[in-house]
């Protein structure tokens, strides 16, 4: 680009997709992360997180209201990070721990796990510090 004109500029589908991939984490590390992000980050449904949010377990830092109504949620990436450390679905445990599903179940099905969604979400939810004492 020698006279630093964009529209003399050629710029191929990869390239535009890397920046726009870069301008994203850098959008999400100033701003954090928008529900769209949170669902597919935390692997869980809309619904699972509108309940999640109504139980005050996640709660967007803003609320950002256009002019047609629809509303999109900003939640803090510290936020979100902490709760992906501090809880995890049955897959997700037995994945990080390395142990069978069934086991984890088990465990629930005895009481000696907690689901802190409590029967709101479609999946079990279970704190990381109990799935590690029990694992013990």
């Amino acid at each position: 680009m020698e006279n630093g004109n964009l529209a003399s500029s050629a710029y191929g589908k990869k390239q535009l997709a890397q920046c726009v991939q870069m301008l994203k984490r850098q959008k999400q590390k100033m701003e954090g992360y928008y529900m769209s992000d949170v669902i597919r980050r935390l692997r869980i449904g809309e619904k699972s997180m509108i309940r999640l949010m109504d139980m005050k377990m996640l709660i967007p830092e803003k609320i950002v209201v256009h002019r047609n109504g629809k509303k999109h949620y900003l939640f803090s990436k510290m936020q979100i990070d902490a709760f992906a450390k501090n809880y995890c679905t049955i897959e997700e445990a037995a994945k990080r721990f390395k142990i069978p599903n069934s086991r984890i179940r088990k465990w629930f099905y005895q009481g000696r796990l907690q689901d802190v969604a409590q029967g709101h979400c479609r999946s079990y939810l279970f704190k990381t510090i109990e799935i590690k004492k029990t694992n013990k």
